[in-house]
């Protein structure tokens, strides 16, 4: 590696470590409250990382970063709540990253394969619940607007009053009984 690529990636070290501690105050202050401009300020970082880690030639760290970016931006559509899980995947991240840079001086070969393998298996951990709870019919539960069939039933004079309790009697009974 030539002297000039060793001072691009001593560049990219202290504009990495810089994007990092920014990194953790975003989610520091996404524990105090979810807010759109805190998750566009932890986009910005995963973003600019991604970035210069592709002009220094550091493809899998970028690979890893453009991961995360993904996952950050279903966090400012909404896809995601932002819960404690979630914060503590995106912290760990940021430790995995921290110490993969803090290594590039020594190593510039050095890749936290387990590390990254592990953010990224809760990563799509993560999707795969909101792909299922996005499947999932709404409950209605809670709207009253919304008939059973009884009252549809007795509204369109199909069955009585009286013949609907019947049959939610006979319904709750037990068997046997």
């Amino acid at each position: 590696m030539s002297s000039e690529d060793l001072e691009f990636i001593g560049i990219f070290i202290e504009e990495a470590l810089d994007l990092l501690n920014n990194w953790e105050k975003c989610c520091l202050e996404l524990e105090e409250g979810h807010s759109e401009k805190r998750i566009e300020a932890l986009f910005r970082c995963a973003h600019n990382l991604k970035g210069s880690s592709s002009s220094v030639g550091l493809d899998k760290f970028n690979e890893f970063v453009h991961k995360l970016e993904d996952f950050i931006d279903l966090l400012q559509k909404g896809e995601f709540e932002i819960n404690q899980e979630i914060l503590a995947l995106l912290l760990g991240a940021q430790d995995t990253m921290v110490k993969w840079v803090g290594v590039l001086n020594e190593d510039i070969a050095h890749v936290p394969v387990k590390e990254i393998k592990l953010t990224l298996e809760k990563i799509i951990y993560f999707d795969r619940i909101r792909k299922v709870e996005a499947s999932e019919p709404k409950k209605q539960e809670d709207d009253k607007s919304v008939p059973n069939v009884g009252e549809i039933l007795t509204s369109r004079g199909a069955i009585t009053d009286d013949e609907l309790q019947d049959a939610l009697d006979v319904q709750n009974r037990k068997i046997g009984e």
